[in-house]
């Protein structure tokens, strides 16, 4: 089902000078300016902790808290990054912000200033007396109120009251209270003024449940704000605070749905702005009640929910809670209302979260909390009693769903309404986080001239908008009286709101200057209805009688504070030629009267010109007789010499190497000013670029006298050394430079000559002076290639199947060349560094470099090289000269030897590292017997390929004797 609404607000025509802006869509009663003040919470109940709860949208916001009234109060900043909640605890400031004593004005409200859009709520987090107080931003604004409330309970401790904080400075408000209060009896008007910030405690005296205050009004003559409470009603043995900040008159409508929460005796209490106010439930008109304004009636919710309509607007406070634990929220009317997302706070997770949804048909399958559509479905919802375009949901979530903390709950499709069900301990806490109003350009208003443009918002999310001088931008700047009106659309409602605002522009007129004679007086009459008047003596009054030459002005400010002002001249028509002076010889100049036209009805000078000024070429006395229309008669002199002008002293023209700088000056005696023609007017300047400037200067009598300076720059010189090069060793090279100009020569070693010789390896640099002066250099890098030395052997012995690896490099080396026979058939011939040995012969190496050849031969042998020792197994140390030691015997040299023997028991008997000694068959000094001895013998010799390699051989021994 689609359906379109169209809303037109009621407007209250009052004057105001503040602009209200429209709350915005992305956040509930998201705002940049938030007022509000804090009520007294009975601390033998529970009052703390309290806490400041700040959430951005997609914007990071730069918030600022402070107390206007009370420079020495609470004064916080804090940054709120986008889509997060942030958390101030604001228990260290209770006193300076909990709303008491009663009956007296304070200096407790706070102002809440962001750079972007935020929402905000202030919460008494205290698990035996818990409550949140949505802020409601431009919306909670207003000059025009009835208290909303309850009269159900009585309090068991504390005391019904409501806290009112002013937004501007000379607020009157009025109030007329329905119930006695501390200091003011029930139903009698009386008048208090605040300045911006101040506070006033409105507090009951009658606790019980018929002394409520529901139903006082509350007017003023600029915008306030206003809180209400009802602290620790007593509901079956539990007894609870309740409260929230409460919205104008302008903001209601004349629909609203309460969604049940999980109270034991949840109730709707309705309060009537205006007489003779009709309003019937659940869609049942033929069951209509009438009541008139600020009296208030209530019901149980019986259902699910209940639907509320009527004919004026009205408010709507939903009594709810957990159980008998009681918490309330004043309900936003649905039409036109509501958000597409809401961020908040789960305070604790350790008792039951509770959100009560009620949204179009249509939109219910379209939620997402925490970006998961799982915990609110469309299986969740149910009609609305009476309203069949409206749908409801009461959903407990878990901490896993909603967790402690920063939690975001949206509709992808639509607008929809939100409270939340928050168990603390073992109370309940319940707030309203969808907007109240989606539409409001204010409150008709009054500005002063220097005030426009006034900006009038369409509104943040609108999807088009048309004003009444048909544009179709989201704001429209207001410049003269009139009437304004826009229509917004937003989703499938047309929003409709009109203001009238009235440019004030106060005229005052003092006239032209006036001319007076000494002694005569001139009077100035300026009355006019409903102003206030300033003279520049501090008078006050509505005229100004002066006989004095001076400044004459005047302030007028309106009833509503708009002001202007008029300034003119009181002058004495007396000829004043202001004292002899001199001019320039050469020059003519206008010499005139003080006094103009206008206050003369004759001039007379001895040259016999009449008019108010006359032209001098010449030097001499020049007199004027003046005769004022004010009956003045006055005469004055003047004696006018003529100097010649003055001698300019100036820079000489200048010639500058590149990237030089030069200083130009110019003066005159007794100078005044100096203008140059690049635009400086500093007696000295640096110069980098070739011009001419010129320069004109001005002495005391301004005479005016110009000469100029032309500076420019020789032509880059240059000096070439040529390439880096490479010398053969003992062939110097003589380095000639290349130059722009023949000047003088200074060589990195000292020398001056035209040419130096290089026989070393080096780097060489020249400085010039060109004929012009100019400074320049070069350098060049010179390498000595020194001659090849042989590095081969002359000849070699190599064992069988050895490969013989021969690298010949050298680092000047071009090119290589191996002649002789190889086994690698690419070695033949080879033009590498490294050459590949495999047979016996003769080979030859060729190398070359730019300075030469090298050749070099090599005879290359083989030989065998296997090393294995022989080890015998017996021998007779019996002293006859034949086998008396046991010893190896082998045909190469071993690098390294050890020999140990051991008895048939591990002892050992004998080591030895000489391989020459052997064993004599004696241990300790005496013979061993006869029998088996071990021995184990490690050695380390050239293998086959003649690398060295270890190797251990065991085996046994027998002695004979």
């Amino acid at each position: 089902m689609e359906f379109k609404i169209i809303i037109m607000t009621k407007k209250i025509t009052l004057s105001i000078l503040f602009v209200l802006t429209i709350s915005c869509f992305a956040f509930s009663q998201a705002d940049t300016e938030f007022w509000f003040v804090a009520p007294e919470v009975d601390a033998g109940h529970g009052d703390d902790p309290i806490f400041l709860r700040l959430t951005a949208g997609n914007q990071a916001a730069i918030v600022t808290i402070g107390q206007p009234a009370n420079l020495g109060g609470v004064t916080l900043t804090q940054t709120v990054p986008a889509n997060t909640t942030v958390s101030i605890n604001l228990t260290p400031f209770k006193a300076f912000l909990e709303n008491q004593p009663a009956n007296t004005v304070l200096a407790k409200g706070i102002q809440i200033q962001s750079t972007k859009p935020i929402t905000a709520y202030y919460e008494v987090a205290n698990t035996l007396n818990p409550e949140i107080f949505p802020l409601k931003g431009s919306s909670a604004l207003g000059q025009f109120f009835y208290l909303p409330g309850q009269n159900t309970f009585g309090n068991q401790l504390g005391t019904p009251a409501f806290d009112i904080v002013a937004t501007e400075n000379n607020t009157t408000i009025t109030i007329i209270p329905t119930d006695p209060l501390i200091g003011h009896a029930a139903n009698v008007s009386f008048t208090i003024t605040l300045n911006a910030g101040e506070t006033y405690s409105c507090v009951g005296t009658n606790t019980a449940a018929t002394g409520t205050l529901a139903g006082s009004k509350i007017t003023s003559n600029k915008p306030i704000a206003v809180t209400h409470s009802d602290d620790s009603l007593f509901n079956n043995g539990a007894w609870d605070l309740i409260g929230d900040q409460i919205v104008p008159v302008n903001i209601l409508g004349t629909e609203y749905i309460a969604v049940k929460g999980l109270g034991t005796n949840e109730r709707v209490y309705i309060v009537a702005t205006e007489n003779n106010t009709t309003y019937y439930l659940n869609g049942n008109s033929g069951s209509t009640v009438n009541i008139n304004a600020g009296q208030i009636q209530s019901y149980a919710i019986a259902g699910n929910a209940i639907y509320i309509t009527s004919d004026k607007p009205i408010y709507v406070l939903h009594l709810s809670g957990n159980g008998t634990e009681l918490a309330d929220a004043l309900l936003p009317p649905i039409e036109c209302t509501g958000s597409d997302k809401v961020g908040f706070v789960r305070t604790a997770g350790n008792g039951s979260f509770t959100v009560m949804v009620a949204t179009t048909v249509g939109n219910e399958g379209n939620f997402l909390v925490n970006g998961s559509a799982a915990p609110l479905q469309a299986s969740n919802f149910f009609a609305i009693p009476g309203n069949p375009n409206w749908v409801g949901a009461r959903v407990s979530l878990t901490n896993g769903q909603v967790p402690t903390g920063n939690n975001v709950i949206e509709n992808t499709s639509g607008l929809f309404h939100l409270g939340i069900l928050n168990q603390l301990g073992l109370s309940s806490e319940y707030g309203y986080f969808s907007s109240y109003s989606t539409l409001n350009l204010g409150s008709d208003r009054t500005i002063c001239i220097a005030d426009v443009p006034l900006q009038l918002d369409g509104g943040s999310n609108g999807s088009s908008f048309l004003w009444s001088d048909g544009s179709t931008n989201r704001f429209l700047n207001a410049t003269q009286s009139g009437e304004y009106s826009v229509q917004t659309t937003l989703y499938n409602c047309v929003l409709e709101d009109t203001v009238q605002v009235m440019v004030l522009n106060p005229q005052i007129e003092l006239g032209n200057d006036t001319a007076i004679c000494q002694g005569q007086t001139v009077a100035f009459d300026v009355t006019q209805p409903f102003v206030t008047y300033l003279w520049q003596d501090g008078s006050t009054g509505s005229t100004y009688t002066t006989g004095l030459e001076e400044t004459v002005w005047i302030e007028i400010t309106d009833t509503f504070g708009c002001m202007n002002s008029d300034t003119l001249q009181v002058i004495y028509p007396i000829a004043d030629l202001k004292g002899d002076t001199t001019v320039c010889e050469g020059t003519s100049f206008i010499l005139s009267s003080n006094v103009q036209p206008e206050f003369a009805t004759s001039y007379t000078w001895n040259t016999g010109a009449t008019g108010s000024s006359i032209l001098i070429t010449q030097p001499g006395q020049y007199w004027v007789d003046i005769i004022a229309e004010a009956g003045c008669i006055s005469t004055d002199t003047i004696t006018v010499t003529f100097q010649t002008p003055p001698t300019i002293t100036i820079s000489s023209d200048t010639s500058l190497c590149p990237n030089k700088m030069t200083d130009i000056s110019a003066t005159v005696p007794n100078m005044q000013s100096i203008v140059w023609s690049n635009g400086s007017t500093d007696t000295t300047q640096i110069i980098s670029v070739t011009g001419m400037y010129v320069a004109i200067l001005t002495d005391s009598v301004y005479c005016v006298v110009e000469d100029s300076v032309y500076v420019d720059f020789y032509p880059n010189p240059y000096v070439e050394l040529g390439n880096d090069t490479v010398i053969c060793d003992g062939n110097p090279i003589t380095l000639i430079p290349d130059v722009s100009s023949v000047g003088t020569f200074l060589w990195s070693d000292g020398s001056t000559d035209g040419s130096l010789e290089v026989g070393t390896a080096g780097i060489y640099s020249v400085d010039i002076l060109d004929e012009n002066g100019c400074a320049t250099f070069d350098s060049v890098s010179v390498d000595v290639l020194t001659s090849l030395v042989p590095n081969l052997p002359t000849d070699t012995t190599i064992c069988q199947d050895i490969i013989l690896r021969i690298n010949a490099y050298q680092p000047t080396v071009e090119t290589y060349l191996w002649i002789g026979e190889s086994a690698f058939y690419d070695q033949n011939e080879a033009t590498d560094s490294v050459f590949l040995i495999t047979y016996p012969g003769f080979y030859t190496l060729e190398m070359t470099n730019q300075c030469g050849g090298l050749t070099q031969y090599l005879e290359v042998k083989k030989e065998d090289c296997t090393c294995e020792p022989f080890i015998p197994n017996v021998f007779t140390p019996n002293g006859d000269g034949r086998n008396d030691k046991f010893q190896v015997f082998a045909n190469c040299e071993f690098q390294d030897f050890k020999i140990e023997i051991y008895d048939r028991w591990g002892t050992r008997l004998f080591v030895a590292a000489d391989w020459l000694s052997g064993w004599d068959g004696t241990a300790r000094g005496q013979e061993l017997p006869p029998g088996v001895y071990i021995y184990k013998i490690e050695y380390t010799a050239g293998d086959k390929n003649g690398n060295p390699t270890t190797t251990t051989k065991h085996g046994s021994i027998t002695l004979i004797r």
